[in-house]
């Protein structure tokens, strides 16, 4: 029997540095965004990350992908 990967919704997420401390390191916050087609391309997510990032008024840092799949054995 094969196992046979099934994508699922996904999200990705998109890091932004909030602040300084009182120490003088950056302060980050993670803004998630769910519900992503298991479709959807690379670039089609990242230009959507950068398309959110010209909204945001904080600095982006870092953009995650997070790719969910079943796996079922046939």
């Amino acid at each position: 029997m094969a196992v046979v990967k099934v994508p699922q919704l996904g999200s990705f997420t998109v890091k932004v540095q909030t602040g300084i401390s009182g120490t003088g390191n950056p302060v980050y916050a993670n803004r998630t965004f769910g519900n992503l087609k298991s479709n959807a391309t690379e670039q089609n997510v990242f230009d959507v990350a950068q398309a959110l990032a010209d909204l945001q008024k904080h600095t982006v840092t870092d953009v995650a992908l997070t790719e969910r799949c079943n796996l079922i054995n046939q």
